[in-house]
């Protein structure tokens, strides 16, 4: 209730970060929702499917899966299981206020002077007991609004001393705003299929964590504050990257460095009506982006649950960005090559880190490829002295034909699902955005540096 980070432990092997919590009287119940279905601890199985899950603290266990692509279950189960849950504090409440907008404690302008320092941003729905982290954060243009956007979010439903999806599931996005506005859009997994938009009233707790300006440029890519080096290091470091564009705020899920320039993958973001972004564009639309530090912004526009690009789905502008690190210290345990021989570090630092819940991120080296994938892991499995981290949050991109440096997001694009493994494997399982049709499955070997944080 103090917008803590949360990770789990399973069984003695596996280990996950929850996207949102919910409290059922005494308990929690939280979703875990970044999972693939596997064939082994590192390697996925040739028919692909989510696999949700939803845990406990009364030990229930449910797992709920869907085909990538596809409004068809893969099955449903309820387990009991030994479980660890792992806490990492936020940082302080900066802003609290009633259901009708009237601040209760701080200041909006402290939200927004946060927002635009690159603040980490959590909602606290006290009279839900509801938590989750915001995927994007959107100031408007008066300055006295602020929208948080939740996208990892799948439809449940009371079941006390439990909460359990609700089956026929959908994804359940929400904008979360200052004025006391919940817009919600839900929108069937593996199909366009609205089940339909409501607004409600939250009070709503925002909490903060730190992050420092590294690099800002304008629109043709000049520097004006900061140091591209400094940026470019910090990811190379296991460092998170934060970006600002115009008055949004977001994380990227994926980091590419090519040609001394940073890429930036945004794919946790819900379309908005031009009028008010408060409110989703009210057709279901995957509003994702590809930016880098030479200026340039890519987009891709999809209708949720189908390959269908919007009319204006792609293109390119010359966009000015600020670059953001965050200041915890991540610490590089593990290096090896593509056999997966160390060469710094020791696996047993990394699973020793992995069992006290630290959260994962790595560094991939592909032989012949002129650019490294930075990339956190979504889900981690330990088998023996070997940890797989899995990401399930990529999509498929080709370097620009005319530039050395930049990325943009493929034609006809595919989900790009990979297992990286201390063995220096890497499996990858590649499935059309909106349909379930194979793209192809494959391993390859590559050199991969692991940075941990606690």
């Amino acid at each position: 209730m103090t917008g803590s980070d949360v990770r789990i432990q399973m069984k003695d092997d596996y280990f996950t970060s929850v996207q949102n919590l919910h409290t059922v009287g005494d308990n929690i119940c939280g979703q875990a929702l970044f999972h693939i279905s596997k064939a082994s601890w590192k390697t996925f199985q040739g028919n692909a499917y989510w696999w949700f899950l939803n845990v406990c603290t009364t030990g229930r266990f449910q797992m709920m899966r869907y085909y990538v692509g596809n409004h068809v279950s893969a099955g449903a189960n309820f387990l009991t299981w030994q479980i660890k849950w792992f806490v990492r504090d936020s940082g302080p409440s900066v802003y609290k206020h009633t259901s009708g907008g009237t601040t209760l404690n701080g200041h909006l302008n402290d939200v927004i002077t946060d927002v635009r320092h690159g603040a980490d941003v959590r909602g606290v729905l006290e009279s839900l007991g509801y938590t989750a982290k915001m995927d994007n954060v959107q100031i408007s243009d008066t300055g006295n609004l602020v929208v948080g956007q939740a996208v990892w979010h799948v439809s449940q439903s009371l079941a006390p001393p439990n909460i359990e999806f609700q089956g026929n599931d959908y994804w359940w996005f929400s904008n979360f705003a200052s004025d006391g506005g919940h817009y919600m859009s839900r929108w069937r997994i593996g199909e366009h299929t609205s089940v339909g938009a409501t607004n409600e009233n939250r009070q709503i707790t925002y909490t903060d964590t730190c992050w420092q300006l590294a690099y800002q440029h304008d629109s043709a890519g000049n520097e004006l504050q900061g140091s591209l080096d400094i940026l470019r290091s910090a990811a190379e470091r296991g460092h998170r990257v934060k970006i600002m564009i115009g008055d949004t705020s977001v994380e990227p899920e994926q980091v590419s460095v090519r040609g001394g320039h940073v890429n930036a993958m945004i794919i946790s973001k819900v379309l908005k009506a031009n009028s008010n972004i408060k409110e989703f564009e009210s057709t279901g639309v995957w509003d994702w982006s590809m930016v880098t530090t030479t200026g340039t912004q890519t987009t891709l526009k999809l209708r949720v649950g189908e390959a269908t690009e919007t009319a204006d789905s792609r293109a390119t502008t010359a966009t000015a960005v600020k670059w953001f690190i965050d200041t915890r210290p991540w610490r590089k345990v593990l290096a090896h090559n593509k056999a997966g021989t160390v060469t710094s570090g020791s696996k047993v630092a990394l699973t020793d880190a992995v069992k006290l819940g630290a959260r994962v991120r790595y560094i991939m080296r592909f032989d012949g490829s002129d650019s490294i994938t930075v990339q956190e892991a979504d889900n981690i499995a330990i088998n023996g002295a070997d940890v797989s981290a899995t990401h399930v949050r990529s999509v498929s991109l080709e370097a620009t034909p005319d530039s050395t440096a930049e990325f943009r997001f493929q034609n006809n694009p595919y989900w790009w699902f990979s297992i990286a493994a201390t063995t220096g494997s890497v499996d990858m399982s590649r499935w059309t955005v909106g349909e379930h049709t194979d793209r192809g499955h494959s391993s390859q070997t590559a050199a991969i540096e692991w940075f941990v944080n606690f």
